[in-house]
């Protein structure tokens, strides 16, 4: 008489740390002065001033986008002479940079470093490497059940992937804000003054269900079928 076939499940894990390449700061400056458009990057005077100080430390232009402008004004009336929030991205391409480019926002008068929003490299090789790691778990755990079971494995029933990561990849992901008001005015914040490199890592997990395909207990001496002895 054929053994009836029966199931087993697994579940495994593998998990590793990856490390940000890249990070873009969210910055906002008050100006004395309505600009538009992209234009503001050249004709509002203290976005320009940052953009220009920025690519003393060799941040291009191109690393610099506008946001938003919000004007400001105490009347129904807005015009170029009203007041106004800029609100700017800044790409540091290289986190070497970082601590250059704070010091260099932090040197500007009327502006606020909100956040930090932190990039990673191309999710999808760490993601097949862990999900390789899981499965070969899955695989030996399920060989070491099956034998202590008096067990054979037939095939793979089913197979399912969870992708377990802390930050979630549908809205930005944002470092504590770092208020300007609590950093010393009129110099720039150097990496000496950080005494730490500036990185952020998170730990990205890829989970694993197997169902397999079983065979057994194996048959016992005289024909009776259970677990060894």
């Amino acid at each position: 008489m054929e053994a009836t076939l029966d199931t087993l499940t697994v579940r495994a894990s593998a998990a590793d740390d990856l490390a940000a390449d890249k990070a873009d700061l969210i910055v906002t400056i008050r100006g004395a002065s309505l600009v538009t458009g992209s234009a503001a990057l050249k004709k509002a005077r203290e976005v320009r001033q940052l953009v220009q100080d920025l690519g003393q430390i060799g941040i291009p232009e191109s690393a610099v986008a506008l946001l938003a402008v919000t004007a400001e004004t105490t009347s129904s009336v807005i015009g170029k002479s009203s007041s106004a929030r800029y609100q700017l991205r800044i790409r540091c391409a290289q986190l070497d940079d970082l601590a250059d480019v704070l010091g260099v926002i932090t040197a500007q008068k009327n502006t606020q470093l909100s956040a930090v929003i932190w990039a990673y490299p191309d999710l999808a090789p760490a993601q097949d490497a862990l999900l390789q790691r899981s499965l070969a778990r899955a695989q030996a755990q399920a060989r070491l059940m099956a034998a202590a079971l008096g067990c054979q494995i037939a095939g793979v029933h089913a197979v399912s992937e969870t992708l377990q990561d802390p930050e979630d990849e549908a809205r930005p992901q944002y470092a504590p804000a770092m208020q300007m008001s609590d950093m010393a005015r009129g110099r720039g914040l150097t990496a000496d003054d950080l005494g730490f490199a500036v990185s952020h890592t998170k730990r990205l997990t890829v989970a694993v269900e197997v169902i397999y395909h079983i065979r057994g207990p194996l048959e016992r001496p005289g024909g009776e079928a259970g677990l060894p002895a």
